[in-house]
């Protein structure tokens, strides 16, 4: 399998710790080739809002001042099975580097230039914290993921009440890596699955966001990306399409 994460921060701290344990787990299921991109080593730059991604090109990705960074990522998305997203818990959120990521493939939501691809695709999202919050930082990440397209969200939520995850008890440390094991080969089982189901909801939002893109001008640069991949016509991102 082929699986791209996403670390949240670098701090080698619980977070990281999470990622080694599942990564081990993988492993010992199948050799996994992992792409991994350190925030904000890997993406540096917040976006600018400049709506270059919304206004050019068939895929507006490609104009992105901050190409140098998003196109090794979004090339790592796009040929992976699987997605990974770590976050530590910041201000009761995710990370801000999390959130700059997010915003700058904000063009691949549905309702502008979705990839195929992610229809097929299964995620994990993790998130620790020595206090409280985990909640509030996988929300934002989820919402965005479902937006994607992504079918199917597997979730990893540790208050962990310990600055380092060594400082927790032996039982508490075994505890933690038991769901994280069972969650990752869900998670496993999830990318492994030829057909995925598509959840209803996400069948409600493609056909509200066909609905909108078709109220569109012609030469809308969404409608016109829509109608290549022949969404408009009658086809749908997760299945074949008709000849």
């Amino acid at each position: 399998m082929k699986i791209t994460i996403i670390h949240g921060s670098q701090r080698k701290g619980n977070t990281e710790k999470t990622i080694e344990i599942v990564e081990k787990k993988l492993n010992s299921i199948e050799n996994n080739e992992f792409f991994h991109f350190y925030l904000p080593k890997d993406l540096p730059l917040f976006c600018c809002g400049c709506f270059r991604c919304f206004e050019e090109g068939s895929f507006g990705g490609e104009f992105c001042p901050h190409s140098k960074y998003t196109h090794p990522i979004l090339d790592a998305l796009k040929k992976s099975d699987g997605i990974i997203i770590t976050s530590p818990v910041y201000s009761l959120s995710e990370s801000g580097q999390i959130k700059g990521f997010l915003d700058h493939f904000a063009c691949i939501f549905m309702p502008h230039r979705p990839l195929k691809e992610m229809f097929s695709k299964s995620a994990f999202i993790i998130s620790t914290t020595a206090g409280a919050g985990t909640k509030h930082s996988i929300r934002p990440i989820a919402r965005s993921l479902k937006f994607w397209g992504i079918p199917k969200m597997y979730k990893c939520g540790f208050n962990l009440w310990a600055k380092n995850w060594s400082e927790m008890s032996i039982k508490k440390q075994n505890k933690y890596e038991k769901v994280l094991e069972k969650k990752s080969y869900a998670f496993y089982k999830s990318m492994n699955c030829k057909q995925k189901y598509i959840p209803v909801q996400t069948k409600i939002l493609f056909n509200v966001f066909k609905r909108f893109i078709n109220s569109c001008p012609d030469g809308n640069p969404d409608k016109r990306y829509w109608r290549e991949n022949g969404w408009l016509q009658g086809n749908r991102p997760w299945k074949r399409s008709r000849r």
